[in-house]
């Protein structure tokens, strides 16, 4: 019987040993790097979606599966320590997941990977493939503002230019311009502040019109209370009536001959700087859309389209490395594997040596109260005490705030622990001046209380 056993083992190894040697010979190395890499981070299931894309037959419904972004970051900080070239999207040559291209010995990152890219878009987008600019693109497939400038932040179109100026380009093109100006732009360039304070009294009385009609107009007049008529007052319309009862009201014909009479102050001024108000206007609305979707570097970019960084850390920036190294932060790959004993007791209680990382949270495991952490030197999970991970882990709200998960995706943290094998384990003692935990909020600031906290 032992023999059978053996007999069988050594068959299916000696199949599995040629597979492999066969593989190896007549493929490179990047497909077996691209094979782990896609085991690993779990997006095996979406080789089947790239398999559908290469059929003609029939128009087939791909079902819409998640992506886990913790085991994606750490099959790809992994894949990275071997020395293998991970490259951001290519909105040419990606697929669903991870593709290896011989000539480049690089390999893509899959267009599945990026955040608010569902997989009917990801369908159009290889299909209506090649696409020669930004604009070309934008020509050939329907995008909402937030597909196509997560698109643009992951480096998609990194191969067309600089990612920062085809996201300007992409705003300016989608930005709301006007092709001219009237008094009905008075309220946004009101919003604006560009209406100077000399014509304060006409702008004023824009804002009281408004509220009259929208609150005290009932049929074809117009009934101030008490607080609106000290505003009325300030002006020198005169057409008021009063009823029966001694309540004061004005017909709206009358109010909206003399607003007219009045707006032509603003309508002069208006006309008199046409070009120059319409060209800060249609800036504003451009600067507007920057401001909602340009926030922050290329890496906070990656961090937000990828839940990776690609480029750099953003922690590797001057202005972090050198406040961190002032905190006497170290990159965990220079801390021992093995935890250092400082102090034994006689009834073998340790006291290890700990030390400081700073990295960002990618994600994390709540059954076994792990942290996924990605730091300039590469991803590692923390393990964290239970009553520690539940207290930073919980969302909160207060007084109409609300504060995410501290291991929430783009978290920056400074952490205190020793190094146990590929983890770090928090940890703290009495005599430790700085907590297990901090959020980073900016280079210099550190959060060291929740939500609430006293």
């Amino acid at each position: 019987m032992c023999g059978k056993v053996s007999q069988i083992h050594t068959v299916s190894y000696s199949i599995i040993a040629l597979q492999e040697m066969n593989l190896n010979f007549k493929y490179p190395p990047i497909f077996w790097a691209a094979s782990r890499l896609m085991s690993e981070s779990g997006s095996t299931e979406f080789l089947s979606e790239d398999l559908e894309l290469l059929q003609d037959d029939e128009e087939h419904e791909i079902e819409q599966s998640s992506v886990n972004y913790f085991k994606m970051s750490s099959a790809i900080g992994k894949i990275k320590d071997y020395g293998v070239d991970v490259k951001p999207p290519h909105i040419n040559d990606s697929s669903f997941t991870f593709k290896p291209v011989v000539e480049e010995n690089t390999i893509y990152f899959g267009l599945k990977g990026l955040s608010r890219i569902g997989n009917k878009l990801i369908d159009e987008i290889i299909e209506k493939r090649p696409y020669n600019s930004l604009n070309d693109f934008l020509s050939k497939v329907r995008v909402n503002k937030i597909q196509a400038t997560m698109l643009i932040k992951s480096g998609a179109f990194d191969s067309f230019g600089d990612r920062k100026q085809m996201l300007y380009e992409y705003c300016d093109l989608e930005a709301d311009k006007k092709n001219r100006l009237t008094l009905q732009n008075a309220q946004r360039l009101i919003d604006l502040g560009f209406v100077p304070e000399e014509l304060n009294h006409y702008t004023n009385l824009y804002k009281i019109n408004k509220h009259l009609k929208k609150f005290f107009r009932f049929g074809d007049i117009i009934v101030p209370d008490d607080n609106i008529w000290q505003y009325v007052n300030n002006y020198d319309f005169d057409e008021i009536e009063q009823e029966e009862t001694g309540e004061l009201f004005f017909k709206v014909s009358q109010w909206e001959k003399y607003y007219k009479k009045e707006m032509e102050h603003i309508k002069s001024w208006i006309k008199k700087n046409h070009d120059e108000l319409l060209e800060r206007v249609n800036q504003a609305a451009v600067d507007e859309l920057i401001e909602k979707y340009g926030k922050g570097d290329i890496a906070q970019w990656e961090m937000e389209a990828l839940s990776t960084y690609n480029t750099y850390h953003e922690l590797e920036t001057p202005e972090y490395a050198e406040w961190l190294d002032k905190l006497n932060a170290v990159n965990f790959h220079d801390i021992p594997e093995e935890p250092e004993i400082e102090w034994q007791h006689e009834n073998g209680a340790k006291k290890f040596r700990l030390y400081t990382i700073a990295g960002t949270a990618i994600g994390r495991d709540k059954m076994k109260k792990i942290a996924g952490i990605l730091t300039p030197d590469g991803f590692l999970k923390c393990k964290v005490y239970r009553s520690t991970f539940n207290k930073f882990d919980r969302q909160i709200k207060l007084d109409g705030e609300t504060e995410k998960s501290w291991f929430s995706k783009g978290t920056r943290l400074l952490l205190t622990g020793y190094r146990d094998g590929d983890n770090f384990r928090l940890k703290t003692y009495k005599s430790t001046s700085r907590q297990m935990i901090y959020k980073i909020d900016s280079p210099g600031l550190l959060i060291n209380k929740r939500l609430g906290e006293d």
